[in-house]
C-alpha cells in the first residue's frame, strides 16, 4: 500500500509542487510557492489582461484587481490540491508501518514565546476594530474584499508591534521603525488613517509599563505618642440628652425622600418596564387601563360629584322660564327634555347649557311668530 502511494505521488510531483517547499530535501530553509509556480504563466496574463480592461486609467485600481484575482485563483487551486490528495493521504496514515515510521522522526518544535500578563488585547474588541475599520473603508470608495484586506493588515500590524514592543526594549523598537519608515512611505494616506487607528486602539489596551504586578502596600504612618488624646472620656456630662434615648424622635426632611424617589422613578422609565406586569402598571398611572375593582364611573371628573336626577329630570328648568306652559313650544321643550335625559356622554352642565340656549332663543318675537305659524298649519289643516 505504502509503494502504491509513493508511485501515485510521483506522478502528481509535478503538478503538486507548488503547494510544497520549492528546495530539497537538504537541510535548505523552504520557501513559499509563488504565484507564477501555481497559476502558470498563461493564467498571469489573463489576469493583467482583465485587470487591465477593467482599470485603464487608474493604476491603483489595476493593482487592487490583480492583487484580488490572484488570491482568489490561488485559494481555488489550494483547494483543489487539498481535495485530491485528501484521500491518498488518509489511506496512507491508516497504514501501521507508516505510523510507526512518523513516530520514529524526531520533531523540533519552535519554543513559544511567553508574552508579558500586562498585554490585554480581547477577542471581542478586536473583532469590532476590523468590522470598524472594513466600514470606514468601504466608506471612502474601497471594495469590500479590499476593505477586508485592509482591516486584517492593519490589526495584524497593530498587534505585532504591541507585542513587540511589550517584549523588546525600546531602543530595539526604534531600530526596527527606522527600518520600517521606507516601507511604510509607500502606503497611500487612506490606507495609513486605517492603520494609525488600529495603533491608537491597541496603544489603549496596553498596561502602563511602570505598572508592575506586584501588589502595592500602603505607607505606614507611626504615631505620635506625644500628641494629645481627643478620644479621653474625662469630661463632665451635661446631661442633655438621656442616655437610653427615650422621647427622643427621628426628624428627617421629606424633600430628600420625595427627591430619592422621583429620581427612582425617572430612572426606571428611562430603562423601559422588566415585564408585563410592570408594563400594566405603567398604563394604568397613564389612565390607558381601569383600575380593580372595575368602576364605571373611574375618572368622570367633576361628574363623580353630580348625581342621576341631575341629568334625567331637566323639565324643572324649562318650568322655571318664561317659556309657553302649552302649545308647540311647550311641547318642543318637552322633547327636548326627553332626548337630553336619555344622552349618557353628554355631562349635567352641557344639557343645562343646551336648554338655557332654546330658553334664550325662543323670546317674544319668535314666540308670536311660532304661534302664527302654528295657528295657519291648524287653518290649513281644517280648509283640507
Amino acid at each position: 500500500m505504502l509503494s502504491r502511494f509513493v508511485a501515485n505521488a510521483a506522478v502528481r510531483r509535478l503538478g503538486s509542487r507548488a503547494f510544497c517547499s520549492a528546495g530539497d530535501d537538504g537541510p535548505k530553509k523552504p520557501k513559499e510557492p509563488s504565484a507564477k509556480d501555481i497559476l502558470g504563466e498563461k493564467m498571469l496574463s489573463a489576469v493583467d489582461s482583465v485587470a487591465t480592461t477593467q482599470n485603464p486609467q487608474n493604476p491603483a485600481g489595476r493593482k487592487r484587481m490583480r492583487d484580488m484575482l490572484k488570491a482568489k485563483l490561488i485559494e481555488a487551486e489550494k483547494q483543489t490540491f487539498d481535495e485530491a490528495t485528501a484521500s491518498q493521504t488518509a489511506e496512507m496514515l491508516s497504514q501501521q508501518s507508516v505510523v510507526d515510521l512518523l513516530k520514529s522522526v524526531p520533531v523540533q518544535s519552535t519554543p513559544r514565546v511567553a508574552l508579558p500578563s500586562r498585554i490585554r488585547v480581547g477577542k471581542k474588541e478586536t473583532i469590532a476594530l476590523r468590522r470598524e475599520i472594513v466600514y470606514q473603508a468601504i466608506q471612502k470608495g474601497y471594495k469590500a474584499s479590499e476593505a477586508q484586506r485592509i482591516a486584517e493588515d492593519a490589526v495584524a500590524r497593530a498587534e505585532e508591534r504591541m507585542i513587540k514592543r511589550a517584549v523588546e526594549t525600546h531602543e530595539q523598537l526604534k531600530e526596527e521603525d527606522a527600518t520600517k519608515a521606507a516601507r511604510e512611505e509607500k502606503i497611500a494616506k487612506e490606507e495609513q488613517e486605517f492603520y494609525d487607528a488600529a495603533n491608537n486602539f491597541f496603544e489603549k489596551l496596553m498596561y502602563d509599563p511602570e505598572i508592575t504586578d506586584k501588589p502595592r502596600t500602603a505607607t505606614r504612618v507611626e504615631v505620635k505618642e506625644s500628641a494629645p488624646n481627643v478620644f479621653v472620656d474625662d469630661v463632665r456630662a451635661l446631661g442633655i440628652f438621656p442616655e437610653n434615648g427615650e422621647g427622643l424622635k427621628e426628624s428627617r426632611l421629606a424633600f430628600w425622600q420625595k427627591w430619592d424617589a422621583e429620581w427612582v422613578q425617572i430612572y426606571n422609565q428611562s430603562m423601559g418596564p422588566n415585564n408585563g406586569i410592570e408594563e400594566q402598571i405603567e398604563w394604568t398611572k397613564k389612565g390607558k387601563l381601569w383600575p380593580y375593582p372595575i368602576n364605571n364611573e373611574y375618572m368622570l371628573g367633576e361628574e363623580e360629584r353630580i348625581g342621576f336626577q341631575d341629568h334625567i329630570f331637566l323639565e324643572r328648568f324649562v318650568a322655571q322660564s318664561n317659556l309657553p306652559k302649552s302649545g308647540p313650544i311647550a311641547h318642543f321643550m318637552e322633547l327636548v327634555s326627553v332626548g337630553l335625559s336619555k344622552n349618557p356622554h353628554m355631562t349635567a352642565k352641557k344639557k343645562l347649557e343646551h336648554i338655557r340656549w332654546f330658553i334664550n332663543y325662543f323670546n317674544e318675537q319668535k314666540v308670536e311668530q311660532v304661534h302664527r305659524l302654528h295657528e295657519a298649519e291648524q287653518q290649513a289643516a281644517l280648509n283640507a
